[in-house]
Parts: C-alpha cells; structure tokens; sequence
C-alpha cells in the first residue's frame, strides 16, 4: 500500500509540474509580447470563442481571476486601444467585451500563432496524449465548466470532484 502510495504521489506531482510548466511558458511568452498574463488570456478567450463576446464575470469564472484583475486589464486593454467595452440593451449593468481593430491585429499578431502552434502539438502527441486533459479534469474536477467559484466562506474554492467529507479548501 505504502508503495503504491508513492507511486500515487509520483504521478500527482508529475502533472503539478506539468502544470507549473506550462503556465510559465504562457507567462513568458505574453511578456515577450508585451502583455500582460492576464491581459494575453482575455485576448486568447476572445479569439477562442470568436464572434461571441464575454463579460468580464465570465472572463471571471472562465480563467479563474479575481474581478479586480480583470478590470484593471480591461482598462488598461482600453486605454491601449485593444478592446472596447459595449452595454447590452437588456441589462446596462453588464458590458460585452469587444476587439478594436488594434485588438484584432494583436489578436492575430500573438494569439492565432500561438494557437496553431498548440494544434501542432496536439497533433504531435497523438490520441493517447489528447485525453490526459480529461483525465486529469475526471481526478481532479478543477478545469473550466466545473464547479468553481469563491464559497461565503472568504475567497476559497472548493475542489469539486472530492467527497463530501475530504473536500480540501484553496486560496482563492
């Protein structure tokens, strides 16, 4: 038991660092653009989703980031002249996020690159490789579309995926 425990332990710290990796290549590789992390990952959802635009509670939920992280990149995207911020007619508290032509032309500078440089690599890997993302979404229940968000509680998220009894809180 003790030994498949460790091995347990092995492959979960594998996929951690795994993780940690690429995280620091798409760090790097939106300040060698200029950007910002977070910056680079609303422009990414934006051309990922293409004609339909995102609100910044969406961009919230879908990347994980704090209100006041996504705000201040808005703004400071706005100012830049990369994106604009448009009203709905039906509720004028929420605002759709848009590209500018300076956004697209960034967009299609940085981003489509770097997308077609991830479909090479998940060509490169093959079928086995394609599933290790839900693999790890089945274990672990933390990717997008799962439940996630702050609890009352004061900013932590709940690992979903875990039983009602070992459920593990994490700094938000």
């Amino acid at each position: 038991m003790e030994d498949e425990s460790r091995k347990s332990f092995a492959q979960i710290t594998l996929y951690n660092q795994l993780i940690k990796e690429m995280d620091d290549l798409y760090r790097v590789y939106a300040k060698n653009c200029n950007l910002s992390e977070s910056a680079f990952w609303i422009l990414y959802c934006i051309q990922e989703r293409e004609k339909e635009a995102f609100t910044q509670r969406e961009i919230c939920d879908y990347w994980f980031y704090t209100p006041q992280t996504v705000n201040s990149a808005l703004k400071n995207m706005t100012e830049e002249g990369l994106l604009i911020l448009r009203t709905e007619k039906d509720n004028r508290k929420n605002k759709r996020i848009y590209l500018t032509e300076k956004g697209k032309e960034t967009v299609e500078r940085i981003v489509v690159p770097l997308m077609d440089a991830e479909r090479r690599a998940l060509a490169a890997i093959g079928e086995a490789g394609r599933n290790i993302p839900e693999n790890y979404e089945k274990a672990y229940g933390i990717f997008p579309g799962r439940n996630r968000g702050t609890d009352k509680t004061g900013g932590s998220r709940v690992i979903a995926g875990t039983s009602e009894d070992d459920t593990k809180m994490m700094p938000a």
